[in-house]
């Protein structure tokens, strides 16, 4: 699944920065801030009965310093990307949404902590 599109919709919507505060895939080390978006594991899952229709999962994580940040943080992202009928990008999304509420984890280099939270998408390409 192209996450781009997904990005470019959090910084439209104010959410961040691409490659300062917004990354897919990956955040540097070095950054005491940021979103991070990441496809699953499994990777997105091809229907060969309906082509160019897919639904699948990815996964958002907040890092911050401190936690009401952080809470923040992930709040805006869950209200940037709760969509239903609309075209984010190149993609017509039927419904995107969180799957769990967040999920807090220390992070153990430079005390800093992470939200996680899981999406459903459906959507056409």
């Amino acid at each position: 699944m192209n996450l781009m599109p997904i990005a470019e919709k959090l910084e439209a919507d104010g959410v961040g920065v691409m490659a300062e505060t917004i990354f897919i895939n990956m955040i540097p080390a070095e950054a005491p801030t940021g979103v991070l978006l990441r496809n699953p594991l499994q990777g997105t899952e091809i229907d060969y009965e309906l082509p160019g229709f897919y639904k699948t999962t990815f996964k958002v994580i907040c890092r911050s310093a401190t936690y009401p940040d952080g809470d923040a943080l992930i709040q805006a992202v869950i209200a940037s990307l709760t969509v239903v009928e609309a075209q984010v990008g190149s993609m017509y999304v039927k419904h995107m949404r969180p799957k769990t509420k967040p999920v807090v984890f220390p992070l153990s280099k430079g005390n800093l902590l992470e939200f996680s939270a899981d999406f459903s998408i459906c959507f056409t390409e």
